[in-house]
């Protein structure tokens, strides 16, 4: 079952549109740092002074879609043209994918009216270039704060995060 429908927008409509719009929703598609630092800039047009706010709530919402559940031949990384919440659980009953130019969160269990909507934030597949902009600003991306909250301790000398489990087999 959807719950929510996006069609993809490339980032550089969405500032040529000028940018979010009352009445359409939208999955902004980012590609690089580069384009995370286009969105921030872009949102700085009338608050330049607001640059670590700005930078520090785009990297709360900046997500991805694994590449095992699109049809685009690798991930989708986005940002949501219209804020959308759901808390992490690692027992999640919404999933996202990818098909025919929407992104979609759909049911994966049955949901009673009124239950929270809930996500794997662990399941992101975030590419590497998401976090390295994070961690040059000293911030977490939405994958980052949901292995912190599942007990992962920061990175391991393959550039991976280390979980309790971890640092118990290398005797930590």
């Amino acid at each position: 079952q959807t719950v929510r429908a996006d069609n993809i927008i490339p980032l550089s409509k969405f500032i040529q549109s000028g940018g979010v719009k009352e009445t359409q929703a939208g999955a902004v598609q980012l590609t690089s740092e580069g384009d995370i630092d286009k969105l921030v800039d872009f949102w700085l047009a009338d608050q330049p002074d607001q640059k670590a706010r700005v930078e520090e709530q785009v990297s709360w919402m900046v997500a991805s879609c694994p590449k095992n559940r699109t049809d685009l031949g690798g991930g989708f990384t986005y940002i949501l043209a219209h804020s959308f919440h759901i808390n992490h659980s690692a027992k999640p009953n919404i999933v996202t994918n990818v098909s025919n130019g929407v992104y979609f969160h759909r049911a994966c269990k049955d949901i009673d009216p009124g239950e929270e909507f809930l996500f794997d934030y662990t399941a992101h597949g975030m590419p590497d270039w998401t976090r390295s902009w994070c961690v040059k600003r000293n911030l977490k991306d939405e994958q980052m704060l949901g292995e912190e909250i599942e007990g992962y301790k920061g990175l391991n000398e393959d550039g991976e995060w280390k979980s309790e489990e971890y640092e118990r087999a290398m005797g930590a």
